[in-house]
C-alpha cells in the first residue's frame, strides 16, 4: 500500500489529500466515522519504503484480485468501483517514475 498517496474522505465533509505528489489524480477512500473518533488534519508522510511483502499481490493475476475484492460487502459499490482504480494505481507510478522524477 502506499497510503501517502491516496486521497480520504472522511464522513462525505473533510478531505485529506495526499503527501506525496504522484502528477495523476490518486484515488480516494471514503470513510465514515462516529462523534468520538477523532479526524486526522493531514496524511502521513511515509519517510522509508521497501517491499516487505513475502507474497505481494499481482494485480494481473485473476486469483489475487479476486483475494482483493473479496471482502468487500454487498451494498459497498462505491468501494467495489474504485478497487481497480486503487490496484493499478502503483502501475501507473512506476511507469511515471520511470519518465519524471523518482519518487
Amino acid at each position: 500500500m502506499l497510503p501517502d498517496l491516496y486521497a480520504y474522505e472522511y464522513n462525505d465533509a473533510v478531505r485529506i489529500s495526499p503527501t506525496a505528489a504522484a502528477g495523476v489524480l490518486p484515488p480516494a477512500f471514503r470513510c465514515m466515522t462516529n462523534a468520538q473518533m477523532p479526524l486526522p488534519s493531514r496524511n502521513i508522510d511515509v519517510v522509508w519504503r521497501r517491499v516487505l511483502e513475502l507474497e505481494p499481490l499481482r494485480v494481473r493475476d485473476r486469483n489475487d484480485v479476486a483475494g482483493a475484492e473479496a471482502p468487500i460487502w454487498p451494498g459497498e459499490q462505491d468501494r467495489g468501483d474504485g478497487l481497480p482504480r486503487a490496484l493499478m494505481w502503483p502501475e501507473g507510478i512506476r511507469h511515471m517514475s520511470r519518465a519524471g522524477p523518482r519518487l
